[in-house]
């Protein structure tokens, strides 16, 4: 036994609509067609065939050719004329000759097949399966396409939604990191400035206080930097069963950098920034080979080395399925050279001259940030 598609199932039963003058041709035809899983309609004009086609989805029309006031190819130039309609195949059915200039004009009126009478009803039925399969699976396609829009629509929901749950158990987080981290400082701060105002008369004493002041300043300066360049990813307990966000994370950083001078130009940009660790390269092959060894998490690299480009470098690392955020430091604008490096993933461009520490941090914290959000 023949098992059934059940995507076949589910799609409604197609419509055939047939067109001819007698009746008695019409009843012959829907009684030949009976047996197929297939609605007819039927019209004993070519203007009652336009008036079903604004009622009904038709799959397919059994045209008649030799009608009274307007005849089959007429209709079937109106048919074809409609936007909504003029994808209907069309079969031409006449009892006229097979001249060749008569069976052009069919086809140039918009028939896809002739059928001559009298009909053969194996033939009938088969050409009438072939577009009725047709139709089935053009609506199993629809409903398909259908069905995935849906699908997207309800994906893309739960990614906003988890998106934003995700942003604000970062907001809690970071709230609560900031809240611990700078709790100490600002309790040194506000008693230096209450010990000050006890002991104004003391210089000794003032200098001590301002000092501690000073310190305990620097230390809130120090937690706002990490805080621009923190991993969200990185968490620690906290009483109470809940986390906070880790301000004390490193930051793995490579130089891939040919020149001394361009390194001790980043060296320097850097220094002092607690978080940060560095590690170098001076070609390609020894950056990749850290890349693949060493705990790296960002990556600034010259656009030129001894071994190649940055551009070598960035297929050489999609090649080896290594992902990580790249910033190259450029001595010029080349837009050609930066459109197919953001291509191959690049995240920022610095710039050799006039480079500024707070641009530089500033690019790493966004690069990192990027890439987090990216692959998480």
């Amino acid at each position: 036994m023949e098992k059934s598609d059940p995507q076949l199932d589910s799609i409604t039963a197609p419509k055939i609509l047939i067109v001819d003058d007698r009746i008695e041709n019409l009843v012959a035809l829907e009684k030949t067609l009976a047996d197929l899983d297939a609605e007819v309609v039927k019209a004993t004009s070519g203007e009652e065939a336009l008036t079903c086609l604004l009622e009904h989805a038709i799959a397919l029309i059994l045209l008649d050719v030799q009608m009274p006031e307007m005849d089959g190819l007429e209709t079937a130039a109106l048919i074809r004329g409609n936007d909504d309609t003029q994808h209907i195949p069309i079969i031409f059915v006449t009892a006229i000759s097979k001249d060749q200039n008569h069976v052009f004009s069919g086809y140039a009126a918009g028939a896809v097949d002739f059928l001559f009478k009298p009909l053969n009803a194996k033939i009938l039925k088969s050409k009438v399966n072939v577009f009725l399969e047709l139709d089935r699976r053009k609506a199993i396609i629809a409903k398909t396409n259908d069905q995935l829009k849906a699908a997207n629509r309800k994906f893309l929901e739960q990614q906003k939604s988890l998106i934003k749950e995700e942003r604000l158990k970062v907001l809690l987080q970071m709230a609560g990191a900031t809240a611990h981290e700078l709790n100490q400082p600002l309790m040194s701060l506000f008693g230096n400035i209450d010990l000050i105002r006890l002991t104004q008369n003391d210089p000794s004493k003032l200098t001590r206080r301002l000092d501690n002041i000073e310190a305990a300043s620097q230390r809130i300066a120090d937690i706002i930097r990490r805080i621009q360049t923190i991993g969200s990813d990185d968490v620690k307990p906290y009483p109470g069963g809940s986390s906070i966000i880790n301000f004390d994370q490193t930051i793995d950083l490579l130089l891939a950098v040919g020149s001394d001078s361009d390194y001790k130009t980043l060296h320097s940009l850097v220094q002092g920034q607690s978080q940060i660790r560095l590690t170098r390269a001076k070609s390609i092959s020894e950056g990749l080979r850290l890349v693949n060894q060493a705990p790296v998490k960002i990556i600034i690299m010259d656009n030129q080395l001894p071994d190649g480009n940055s551009l070598d470098f960035l297929k050489r690392m999609e090649s080896a399925g290594t992902k990580k955020p790249v910033l190259v430091f450029m001595a010029h604008d080349d837009a050609t050279v930066a459109a197919r490096l953001v291509k191959f993933g690049v995240y920022d461009f610095l710039p050799k001259s006039g480079l500024k520490q707070a641009l530089l941090l500033q690019s790493i914290a966004t690069a990192l940030e990027k890439f987090r959000l990216k692959y998480a």
